[in-house]
């Protein structure tokens, strides 16, 4: 009985004395474990670069690649090879007592020409039609009809192309209009189809155009018309080929004057 009274009083003891000294019983936590990550800090989404715009290419306005006013004169090159099938396209004719517009197809047989032929403006029949003189009396050569009367047009299609003509009266029949395409310059056509061209008269920034011609008719067979025009000044050169690409003419500015 003493032993335990003894036993006890040293344990109190020892309590009292380690307050006394400022000593702090420590006793361990247990540790829980729990299946639940703790998050870490989100990242940010990776910014995404702004896909830039396409840019818009103004499209050209082809009024300004056909120069009609008075006095305005260009001087031309011509070569037609051996047998060529000249195109009329299109070969329009506007006979008297017929309501509207008639149109047929054709082509001509020529022989091998080589020479030098000029047009001027002698007067403005409208903004976009001009009355054009040729000193030898005749049409552009390769339209194998003697003419009265030639004209320069413009011609806006209903799909938005616009074609430049030359058009004439023939000798005796003063009631029909006949014409051909000089160029075609398609609806939407821009920048992509400048290109810089040498020739005779100078080194121009051209309009290059190269127009598909399907065939319409046997006597209208498919070609195509290659086309440079120079804005301010017109057509500055031409090359037509047919179907098998073989060379139907090549026309090439050689001089002009514009007013």
């Amino acid at each position: 009985m003493n032993a335990r009274k003894t036993l006890v009083a040293a344990l109190v003891g020892s309590v009292l004395f380690m307050s006394a000294c400022g000593s702090t019983l420590i006793t361990s936590t247990p540790v829980v474990h729990s299946s639940t990550s703790i998050p870490s800090p989100t990242s940010p989404p990776p910014s995404k670069t702004p896909i830039p715009a396409t840019p818009t290419v103004a499209s050209i306005d082809g009024r300004k690649y056909i120069n009609l006013k008075i006095g305005n004169q260009w001087q031309y090159h011509l070569e037609i090879s051996q047998g060529s099938r000249v195109i009329f396209d299109p070969f329009f004719i506007e006979p008297e007592g017929i309501l509207g517009t008639s149109a047929t197809h054709g082509s001509g047989s020529l022989k091998y020409t080589e020479r030098d032929f000029s047009m001027e403006v002698i007067e403005m029949l409208s903004e976009t039609e001009a009355k054009v003189k040729i000193p030898d009396g005749s049409a552009i050569p390769w339209i194998p009809l003697d003419t009265q009367e030639t004209r320069l047009v413009m011609v806006e299609k209903d799909n938005g192309d616009l074609s430049f003509e030359i058009q004439i009266v023939p000798k005796g029949v003063d009631d029909w209009l006949i014409g051909q395409f000089l160029a075609v310059i398609p609806a939407g056509t821009d920048a992509s189809s400048l290109t810089v061209l040498q020739t005779p008269a100078g080194e121009f920034s051209t309009l290059h155009l190269v127009i598909p011609h399907s065939e319409v008719t046997n006597y209208s067979p498919a070609y195509t018309q290659e086309t440079w025009l120079a804005e301010g000044i017109g057509l500055v050169k031409s090359i037509a080929r047919n179907g098998n690409n073989d060379l139907i003419y090549t026309l090439e500015l050689t001089s002009y004057e514009i007013k």
